[in-house]
């Protein structure tokens, strides 16, 4: 453990993840985009957008204005809402009939769903070149009762379903969606063992911000893509369902705060996670790999509308870190313990604590 000053409130030292349950108790863990560049520096591309525009449009200048019109016009970098915004139009116009136009809509389409399909076989890691690191991500994940994953990738969900195989009998990762692929509106009931078999324990997985493996169709329906027989080439599945045109995909990659939520909104399964789900939770959070950014702010909100009381947050390196864990303090009394302090319809709920603890320490994620 590394000294440094306490206030009143907080711990600011550094404890490795072998003492958190000592002072902590292991319930709920939210994983930001830290984890995956942990596991391929791919990941840290900051955006979808800027990947098609550097590695895909290159130096096509009619091209990249074209491109770049689209995220302008609507103030945003989210792939996900451009390409849902220009696919509807495209239904819209052929359900009318309105054939001129409806070819460029068609075209425009087609042009950013290729983009978005070669910069997710650009960034995202084959499963053959991760698998390696399963096994211990899954047994520290095997602790928690509930985990939300920021992310869009499939990592969590290949480690989940390879826990799943080798730990069929005594624990269960669980998504809440059925055997029809949608997701369940008593997505509590989830949390009880399966009646048949000897399960002993489930740790709930939802996605805040969805996942490649999410679709959504014209009518609005949501559903989970599944390559149940060989997870390990979900992506290409994912990929060709894309590629059909008849679906598209739920995540919400990029964009501030505010157009986050817009999209969190307009979506069944997103608005519970994050009306519902989250609320619900009690005592203890792990957060690994989370920035703790602006664009972030109303995931950090929801968590204090929960019953949340302590927060343990992984920081990279052991001494190098102080002005992150001032900026996590600040962010948790800011948007955390400030409205529980003067807002009365909460005043049974205690203030957020924050410690921290080495994101590379021994039995954490991949380590």
């Amino acid at each position: 453990m590394v000294n440094h000053r306490e206030s009143s409130e907080h711990d600011y030292n550094i404890y490795s993840w072998s003492e958190i349950p000592n002072y902590f108790k292991v319930e709920h863990l939210l994983i930001g985009n830290g984890a995956s560049i942990s596991l391929d520096k791919n990941f840290n591309y900051e955006t979808l957008k800027d990947y098609v525009v550097d590695n895909i449009i290159g130096e096509r200048e009619l091209l990249k204005k074209y491109f770049l019109s689209l995220f302008e016009k609507f103030n945003t970098d989210d792939f996900e809402l451009i390409l849902r915004l220009v696919w509807q139009a495209a239904q819209v116009n052929y359900i009318l009939d309105v054939k001129g136009k409806n070819r460029k809509l068609i075209r425009a389409y087609k042009g950013v769903r290729i983009s978005l399909i070669k910069a997710v076989q650009g960034i995202h890691s084959e499963h053959s070149n991760i698998e390696w690191h399963f096994k211990k991500i899954a047994t520290f994940l095997c602790s928690f009762q509930t985990i939300f994953s920021l992310n869009y990738d499939l990592i969590l969900y290949w480690v989940t379903m390879y826990s799943n195989k080798i730990d069929r009998s005594k624990h269960q990762f669980k998504d809440c969606f059925d055997q029809f692929h949608e997701f369940r509106r008593d997505w509590q009931t989830f949390r009880n063992p399966y009646p048949w078999g000897s399960q002993q324990k489930s740790t709930l997985v939802f996605y805040p911000h969805g996942n490649l493996m999410l679709i959504k169709n014209i009518a609005g329906k949501e559903y989970k893509i599944s390559n149940r027989e060989d997870s390990n080439n979900l992506l290409d599945t994912i990929l060709d369902t894309w590629e059909e045109g008849k679906y598209s995909p739920l995540f919400v990659s990029e964009g501030n705060s505010r157009q986050k939520i817009e999209s969190i909104e307009n979506s069944y399964y997103l608005n519970t996670v994050y009306q519902n789900v989250i609320p619900s939770l009690w005592k203890c959070m792990t957060i690994y790999g989370w920035a703790f950014g602006e664009h972030d702010i109303h995931i950090l909100k929801q968590i204090g509308e929960s019953q949340i009381e302590e927060l343990a947050v992984s920081v990279f390196g052991k001494d190098d870190n102080a002005i992150y864990r001032n900026h996590v303090i600040h962010f948790v009394e800011k948007y955390i313990n400030h409205p529980r302090r003067n807002n009365r319809t909460r005043h049974n709920k205690k203030l957020v604590t924050v410690r921290f603890f080495d994101c590379e320490s021994q039995g954490c994620w991949k380590n």
